[in-house]
């Protein structure tokens, strides 16, 4: 499902005088391919978080699981509604993907079009740029609020769980084993509940590296029409540089569609779980339209 490419970044050579200035060794324009993958990495996370979320979505519809336990109906009714509050979430995702996608193609054109005057180009993009980051900072927020929800029903579960914080940060943005659906729904709630967490705690490191790149992109415009025209100048920089824009466009679009197959899903299924009054608090809670 998921497509991940590489493309080499040339360096820059230190401290080279361009028309604008100087373009640093870590220039941000650079940086594309290591965006690419974090953005891979928040597609596949996402996915295992959704994966572990829709088992639980289904064993509440199935109600087997806990028709004779009212303990066990509380659990899953509680994973259910934060499952509501993820799917309000990443809902708002789909317009940072679509902003990434927007200044991916604005990167290429300011490379290939050298008949354009940079800064038409760069100001909208670090307009854009400004929209995307609160949007992102107020999504960090919000999964991070679900993982302490779901993390304190696990310790009403688990007395014996760690801390949140003893969970470590995923420092391996790409290369972590998928969750195998089966396996999930074989398991019971306490451990699917743990594991989620798990993952969940995963997906809430990558989105803060994902705000990481998106502040680091808010640059002013004098840095960043320096650098295009010094990248201009040097024609195997160049084509690098559009490859990795190239990739980081191409990732967002998987992004994106990932997300807009989740909306799918819970449209069909989540909907029918919980009343709609729950769904009318969570829009209005997160400023979404019911």
């Amino acid at each position: 499902m998921f497509q991940q490419t590489e493309v080499a970044a040339e360096a820059l050579p230190p401290d080279v005088e361009t028309e604008g200035g100087t373009a640093p060794p870590n220039d941000i324009l650079r940086k594309a391919s290591e965006h690419a993958n974090v953005v891979y990495a928040l597609t596949k996370s996402n996915h295992e978080t959704f994966e572990c979320l829709k088992v639980f979505c289904e064993k509440y519809n199935e109600k087997q699981t806990f028709i004779h336990s009212h303990w066990k109906h509380k659990v899953y009714k509680h994973v259910v509604e934060q499952a509501g509050v993820y799917v309000g979430t990443i809902d708002t995702s789909i317009r940072v993907a679509e902003r990434g996608m927007s200044i991916s193609r604005g990167a290429k054109e300011a490379l290939d079009d050298k008949t354009v005057t940079p800064e038409l180009l760069v100001e909208p993009m670090l307009e854009q740029t400004g929209e995307a980051l609160e949007d992102i900072k107020d999504i960090s927020n919000r999964f991070r609020s679900i993982r302490i929800a779901l993390f304190e029903e696990m310790q009403r579960i688990h007395p014996s769980a760690p801390q949140v914080d003893a969970y470590p940060p995923s420092t391996d943005l790409v290369r972590r084993q998928r969750v195998d659906l089966n396996e999930l729904r074989r398991m019971d709630e306490k451990d699917l509940l743990k594991l989620t967490v798990l993952v969940l705690d995963q997906f809430v490191s990558i989105v803060g590296e994902f705000v990481d790149w998106w502040s680091s992109l808010k640059v002013d415009v004098d840095r960043l029409t320096g650098s295009i025209r010094f990248i201009r100048k040097n024609p195997d920089i160049s084509t690098q540089v559009y490859k990795q824009w190239e990739n980081m466009e191409q990732q967002y679009k998987i992004y994106r569609s990932e997300i807009m197959t989740q909306q799918d899903y819970y449209n069909r299924t989540l909907k029918h779980l919980m009343p709609k009054s729950f769904f009318r608090r969570v829009a209005r809670r997160l400023g979404l339209s019911e």
